[in-house]
């Protein structure tokens, strides 16, 4: 059960900016949005559901294709209940670690 939900992670394309001691990256949502439509395009994906934060807040959610914002958060709540994690980061942290998802350009 784990490892699918994990899997499913990976599968929305969650990903965590995380914060750092330097200038912090600007965040550009329209870059997003070219990434993940020409991904989830070559990739032939019907909906991608995509949540991005930075520490404990949400810079972006979205919903392309034939998913919405409002899917994006039923995934993201659904899997932190199903991990039985903390917070809404940990998803991303955990798909990250197992290698499921990289960090975007």
């Amino acid at each position: 059960m784990r490892r699918t939900a994990v899997a499913a992670v990976g599968a929305i394309v969650a990903a965590t900016i995380a914060p750092t001691a330097v200038a912090e990256p600007q965040f550009d949502p329209d870059a997003v949005d070219r990434y993940v439509r020409e991904y989830a395009d070559n990739a032939a994906y019907p909906g991608v559901a995509v949540a991005i934060t930075r520490g404990d807040r949400v810079v972006h959610l979205a919903g392309y294709g034939h998913t919405s914002t409002g899917a994006v958060r039923g995934h993201v709540s659904a899997i932190v209940t199903r991990l039985d994690l903390a917070n809404r980061v940990q998803p991303a942290v955990l798909a990250h670690d197992a290698g499921l998802v990289a960090r975007p350009p």
